[in-house]
């Protein structure tokens, strides 16, 4: 089975927001129609002048505000920074949320899912939640997380899984190599 690795952060709105768009540079050369491993990277990314985890969460956010969430990153100097979040229009404390970089998922494969689509490069001014512009749109369908992820090394671009790892995939998700090649 075939894997892409993605940013902890982009795992997190996967699992928990229903991201089903994965924005990519290249082409899915073999992989249009086939399940794929999806794989959270160990780094949120970042720049010189933003901590890692504070600029993940403003990438994070700006997605979720167009997936209808209300987010705002909480970064304060010398502090770890924070993403606090909740569905539009909740009037409720308990629908408020806040996420930490240790609660995202990080060097693990946390679901597959189905190739389903690949949207060539898009124009400015079309983007649908999840979708940047400039980037190849990797439609992902049937997605199934895993109950345990599993520890596993990434990879950049397309790469396939370790035997070891696939077993355990295949194991959690109750189907046979034939079916998770």
């Amino acid at each position: 089975m075939q894997a892409i690795t993605v940013r902890p952060q982009w795992a997190f709105a996967m699992l928990a927001l229903g991201k089903r768009i994965e924005n990519r540079d290249f082409f899915p050369a073999g992989l249009l129609g086939s399940r794929i491993a999806l794989h959270s990277g160990k780094n949120v990314g970042g720049s010189p002048s933003v901590p890692a985890t504070a600029r993940g969460f403003r990438e994070l956010a700006c997605d979720m505000i167009g997936a209808g969430y209300l987010a705002a990153p909480v970064w304060f100097k010398g502090e770890p920074p924070f993403l606090a979040w909740q569905p539009l229009g909740a009037t409720d404390r308990k629908s408020s949320h806040i996420l930490r970089d240790e609660d995202l998922p990080k060097s693990v494969v946390f679901a597959t899912a189905q190739l389903s689509q690949f949207v060539e490069k898009v124009p400015e001014g079309y983007c649908p939640p999840w979708g940047h512009p400039g980037k190849h749109w990797w439609v992902l369908e049937d997605f199934r997380p895993l109950v345990t992820p599993i520890e596993c090394k990434g990879q950049q671009g397309a790469w396939r899984l370790p035997q070891g790892v696939l077993d355990e995939v295949v194991s959690q998700q109750g189907g046979r190599h034939g079916d998770a090649a």
